[in-house]
């Protein structure tokens, strides 16, 4: 059974912080890449950190591309901070961005917590005319279902689907079949976390051998790539990644 004791060290992190975290819509890998900046950082009694993409993947147990492209999406949605840019010697500074605030990201709505659970248990009066015992007084539960985040209206859900789209289509090497694109991509109907999964993995694999040999003939089509869900793909680890500067 493992040891857990304070005095063998412990982080501390303010509860406005860690509620903000809690209610973050970060897939796993965010969600565990942020907990080891809070590891590195106020873990050590600091307020940042050198942590390269090599080291992340390492101490995670995951791939490095996944951590390049997760770590991308905190960066961008100002959840995470860069300090100091990377050299072609040092990897770069990062920090927890704590004004959750300007995060770029819709954090659920929570209720305030004060640490109290009252009882919400139904309060059983005697009906003194009859003898018999009446629950008409009973008390309404204290604990209110938590609110649920408005839903956009279908014109603005389209439009927000459009632009995601267009930025997709942007990013994508081969500019065909955009008809059948635009239909496979709204038929998962991706969010802005999805999204850049999507993006993240073209970025690599538009690096790799297999795209970049003869002349890009090997790419797929836009519809194949999102039918086929090939941002699940696991690059092989002979890609092009040796001509990159320092992305630590």
């Amino acid at each position: 059974m493992a040891d857990v004791q304070l005095e063998k060290g412990y982080t501390r992190i303010a509860n406005d912080l860690l509620e903000a975290l809690a209610r973050a819509p970060l897939n796993g890998t965010q969600f565990r890449i942020v907990m080891l900046i809070l590891r590195e950082t106020y873990g050590f009694q600091r307020k940042e950190c050198s942590c390269s993409e090599t080291y992340a993947a390492s101490r995670l147990g995951l791939r490095r591309q996944n951590v390049h492209r997760e770590l991308k999406f905190l960066l961008n949605h100002n959840i995470l901070s860069v300090v100091q840019a990377a050299t072609f010697t040092r990897p770069r500074i990062i920090s927890i961005n704590k004004h959750y605030d300007t995060w770029l990201v819709q954090l659920h709505e929570s209720e305030t917590h004060t640490g109290i659970e009252k009882d919400a248990s139904p309060v059983i009066e005697n009906d003194s005319s009859t003898g018999i015992k009446s629950d008409s007084h009973r008390k309404k539960p204290l604990n209110k279902p938590l609110k649920k985040t408005p839903i956009a209206p279908k014109g603005a859900t389209r439009s927000t689907y459009d632009s995601r789209f267009n930025e997709f289509w942007q990013a994508y090497p081969k500019k065909v079949g955009k008809g059948a694109a635009e239909r496979s991509f709204k038929k998962y109907k991706p969010d802005d976390s999805l999204l850049s999964v999507m993006l993240g993995a073209l970025e690599c694999q538009r690096r790799s051998i297999q795209w970049q040999r003869e002349g890009g003939q090997y790419i797929p089509n836009p519809s194949t790539w999102l039918n086929q869900r090939r941002w699940e793909d696991e690059l092989e680890e002979n890609s092009n990644e040796g001509s990159l500067p320092y992305l630590d």
